[in-house]
């Protein structure tokens, strides 16, 4: 387990331990420490930055800051992400995504309390709809004016309910009332009473609801009911819910999707890049060269920024060599190189011809000597010799034997394609 005994800020002096995290706050001050006591490469380098530790993950910089402030609750991604970037051990990983959703659990029983006007408001309705002894308990509690009353009443009246009742009452109700309903009842019989309900008012009560809760009934309904609501829901609140769940759950899910909808939502920029990336990986390679043909070069850089280097030579297979070009460009040289060694030999010449001599020498340190060499012999030889300069001398030694062993051809390949 990390200790904080390196930790160069005093505010932050305790033991790492995720069976502390009780609170949001908590949680952040757990997250900082982790952060501060990540592994450096030797005890002169400051500690790990958020820029860093964004750059590393994929995950915006302000995001990892809101879950360190203690004042937001991090989605459970992130806590993985966050702590896998600072150096966990893989067996710890999980610790961490268990102590995060121990509180999301905890966070969502205490907002299970509606608002009294909501819950009176429910309670009417079940009163006036029928004669039957339970839901007298509703009618006196809206007489007590007592929210306490009314909340542990109206939980007996909709318990003594089947989901098919509770689904007709949930009808005539207003979405938020509705909502404030679902929450009083135990997940499983939420989720029971959406699946009686129209797939339109099933989406806008979801749509109302707290995200984690909607997340969990999402998981509980039928698989196919599940996949008829979910594409009508907001891509925005359909991203808060996704980021609620599992991350194995969520794939599971969006993997049966119609094409259209899984598309729409990697292009569209309020989902976050890391969900967006996962939906990628879902597609099948033709759909999607089709998908990102149409994608903003920021918004493909993102993606593949969020990908480990051979996911991301995965989806770049099967672009045109230019638009290949035209994303790498973008993107930080390390992860460029460490791209190029899953990617075919074909668009590197091409590569090492752009930018400065030395973003060139970088890119060929990552590549096999005889991938290397293939490439050099495809560009002019003073661009060669200025790159040859460049390399390591032990590198350079073993790439210009190869060079010399092959045989020098020029070619244009921005019209080819990455297969």
């Amino acid at each position: 387990m990390l200790t904080a005994e390196n930790a160069t800020d005093t505010n932050f002096v305790g033991p790492l331990d995720p069976d502390m995290v009780t609170t949001v706050a908590e949680l952040g001050r757990q997250l900082t420490l982790m952060r501060l006591n990540a592994p450096r490469p030797t005890p002169a380098h400051e500690p790990l930055t958020l820029r860093e530790l964004s750059r590393s993950t994929g995950i915006p910089r302000s995001t990892l800051g809101n879950a360190e402030s203690g004042r937001i609750l991090p989605r459970a991604r992130v806590v993985y992400a966050f702590a896998k970037g600072c150096g966990v051990a893989e067996e710890q990983l999980a610790v961490w995504t268990e102590a995060r959703n121990r509180l999301a659990h905890a966070v969502r029983n205490r907002r299970r309390d509606p608002d009294y006007a909501l819950v009176g408001e429910v309670a009417r309705r079940l009163a006036e709809s029928s004669g039957d002894a339970p839901l007298q308990l509703a009618r006196r509690a809206v007489e007590s004016r007592s929210p306490n009353g009314v909340t542990a009443d109206l939980d007996k009246v909709l318990e003594a309910m089947s989901p098919e009742e509770c689904a007709e009452h949930l009808e005539l109700m207003p979405p938020a009332a509705a909502a404030a309903c679902l929450h009083l009842l135990a997940p499983q019989r939420g989720a029971w009473a959406l699946e009686f309900l129209d797939r339109g008012l099933a989406a806008i009560l979801l749509e109302a609801e707290d995200p984690a809760m909607a997340a969990e009934h999402l998981q509980l309904l039928d698989f196919h009911i599940a996949r008829q609501v979910l594409p009508l829901i907001p891509t925005a609140t359909t991203s808060s819910i996704l980021g609620n769940m599992p991350r194995h759950d969520a794939k599971v899910l969006v993997s049966r999707m119609p094409m259209a909808w899984t598309s729409a939502v990697v292009l569209n920029e309020v989902v976050p890049v890391a969900m967006a990336a996962d939906l990628l990986l879902t597609m099948q390679r033709g759909q999607r060269s089709r998908v990102l043909e149409s994608a903003e070069t920021s918004r493909i850089v993102g993606l593949l920024s969020a990908l480990a280097s051979h996911e991301a030579g995965k989806v770049l297979r099967g672009l045109s060599a230019a638009q290949v070009k035209c994303i790498l460009m973008e993107m930080p040289d390390i992860k460029v190189a460490r791209i190029l060694g899953e990617l075919p030999v074909a668009g590197v010449p091409d590569l090492l011809t752009t930018g400065t001599i030395e973003r060139a020498a970088t890119l060929l340190t990552y590549l096999s000597v005889g991938r290397a060499a293939e490439a050099l012999n495809q560009i002019g030889p003073d661009r060669r010799a200025a790159i040859l300069t460049r390399l390591p001398v032990d590198t350079r030694h073993g790439i210009e034997q190869a060079v010399a062993e092959q045989p020098v051809h020029q070619a244009v390949f921005l019209g080819t394609t990455f297969t």
